[in-house]
């Protein structure tokens, strides 16, 4: 009996500490949320009326596209027909919100007039990190130097693709018919009227005019019409003071991409990709639809824009991808690969959104609520402490130690799922630990308690506290019960930071019953045979317990 409660207590002390050791060796901490570190608050509202369904996916996919930058427990959730996202700890806050606020589906266009690209627009638009441009003269056309795109099966074909900057024109040169890239000087006449809709007889028509059909203002990203779109800048904004593409209308959506995923260069393992790659694999159903494009547009490049941008402009190099495609280049970085691999993957959002409102939780506030916080915790934890020392005497020390033993369980689990989940902490999961204390130390008083009830009836503390604790912990389990499934009932049914606190407080319920069995009983049952323990003068276990209650009434 006693070596089985040695066991129990030398265990779940070693676990403890061990499980503390390993997160701080691993360099592993608990992550804060917006409200304890900063961030930025985004309400999207949809463009126009939605139905429960179609508002789900898309917060579905919104979630995934915030997952996928590593942002730590982001909180996205439905507030009647807005969507609430709420970011901690972001680095850039316009690229993230750039992400968030990217509505468009993502679509694959045949890029017209051999990769010609044309002239900026003619007027000042403003758009979120533009400047005010100055246009080219109507009736030239524009070209960047650089190498041609690729898209390859496999990885194998040397290729050029760089987003967030302006994709390269094809190598390829233009037909014979084609007019020279300055404009003659032609008869008015012969200039398509201002209203013209675009085709590609635009690509001979723009260097024969005075470019008055050239659309000098965005147009809207219609799949089945021939549009004018700009590239993306190295913020992946659109480019407004850059050249534009004619693309043909979309013949295959962001539907069609089951996964992309960034991948480092393979040249050590026999690959050819000396560069960091896109890997492509499609749905079954997109699979034989690429394969279509592909066929189409061989030898060709192929736009993929979401939201009006030009994202990229690899040349197909095969006409069929049974194993998926590639997308590779010398210009390729860490960032930008996963930047593009990152739009295809979750490109495509069943509906249109626009920003409400934007509100930023600057870092001083989050450390003003994180001391706050701290200060409040602390001040909770000394206070109950004190009243079980003084009630309890040398009892206390036990809730003091059980405490401890929780507080680093708590510590290292919450760490863990921060690190593997992104699991942050916020101000609301703090309150759920702080009210865990109050739930700890009722467990200790039921168990105390009845402790003094049967020394009181004439037993010795030795020989009841075994006894004491399987009637207390009947009582113990019943009232955790319930804390857990209030907790579980709030962390299922609510939203936001509620169930943070309901997180929290469900995890530390759990871990009362765990220290309660497994270090509070052994823990008592052993102190209980020492002398030193139980008749001490002041702080003796048995005089504390077999004090008469103030009023003389045992």
């Amino acid at each position: 009996m006693r070596r089985s409660l040695w066991y129990s207590l030398i265990g779940i002390v070693a676990a403890a500490v061990l499980s503390v050791l390993l997160v701080v060796a691993a360099g592993w901490k608990p992550l804060l949320g917006l409200d304890l570190q900063g961030g930025a608050s985004v309400v999207l509202q949809p463009v126009n009326k939605v139905d429960n369904g179609v508002l789900g996916q898309a917060i579905g996919i919104l979630r995934k596209r915030i997952d996928a930058l590593g942002v730590a427990e982001p909180d996205i959730s439905r507030q009647g027909g807005t969507v609430l996202i709420q970011i901690p700890g972001i680095k850039n806050q316009s690229d993230v919100l750039k992400i968030v606020g990217e509505t468009a589906e993502l679509r694959f266009r045949p890029v017209l007039c051999n990769g010609q690209t044309f002239p900026p627009y003619a007027a000042t638009v403003s758009s979120p990190g533009s400047t005010t441009t100055t246009t080219k003269p109507a009736g030239t056309t524009t070209t960047k130097p650089g190498g041609g795109t690729g898209l390859g099966s496999g990885g194998r074909t040397p290729g050029a693709v760089l987003p967030g900057q302006t994709p390269a024109p094809a190598t390829t040169a233009p037909p014979t018919t084609a007019p020279p890239t300055t404009a003659p000087s032609t008869n008015a006449t012969t200039a398509p009227p201002a209203s013209a809709p675009l085709s590609a007889s635009t690509c001979s028509a723009a260097t024969t005019t005075e470019g008055a059909h050239i659309p000098s203002t965005p147009v809207p990203d219609d799949p089945n019409a021939v549009v004018l779109f700009p590239a993306a800048d190295k913020h992946g904004n659109p480019d407004l003071s850059g050249p534009r593409y004619l693309l043909g209308p979309s013949q295959l959506s962001g539907k069609a991409v089951a996964s992309a995923t960034a991948q480092p260069p393979d040249i050590g393992n026999g690959g050819s990709n000396t560069n960091w790659f896109v890997s492509i694999t499609f749905t079954s159903s997109g699979g034989p639809g690429f394969d279509k494009l592909a066929a189409a547009n061989y030898q060709k490049q192929v736009a993929i824009v979401l939201d009006g941008v030009v994202e990229s402009t690899p040349v197909i190099q095969q006409q069929s991808y049974p194993n998926g495609a590639v997308i590779n280049g010398s210009n390729f970085t860490q960032g930008s690969a996963k930047n593009l691999a990152l739009q295809l993957r979750y490109g495509s959002l069943p509906v249109q959104f626009k920003f409400q409102s934007i509100q930023t939780v600057s870092a001083s506030v989050g450390k003003d609520s994180l001391r706050a916080g701290l200060l409040a915790g602390g001040l909770g934890l000394i206070l109950v402490l004190a009243y079980m020392v003084f009630y309890y005497r040398a009892l206390g020390g036990v809730v003091i130690l059980g405490l401890a033993i929780s507080g680093m369980f708590l510590y290292s689990i919450i760490s863990t799922l921060s690190h593997t989940r992104g699991l942050a902490l916020t101000l609301a999961g703090a309150t759920g630990i702080i009210v865990s204390i109050g739930v700890t130390a009722d467990s200790y008083i039921v168990y105390f308690e009845r402790l003094k009830d049967d020394i009181r009836s004439g037993r010795t503390i030795r020989s009841t506290a075994d006894r004491s604790f399987a009637r207390a912990y009947r009582t113990i389990v019943a009232a955790d019960l319930v804390s857990f499934i209030a907790a579980l009932i709030l962390y299922i049914f609510t939203v936001s930071s509620v169930r943070g606190f309901a997180f929290t407080l469900g995890l530390s319920t759990l871990l009362d019953l765990l220290t309660a069995f497994f270090f509070t009983r052994p823990m008592v049952i052993l102190l209980a045979r020492n002398r030193l323990f139980t008749d001490a003068r002041h702080f003796g276990v048995a005089r504390g317990l077999a004090a008469t209650p103030i009023g003389g009434v045992p």
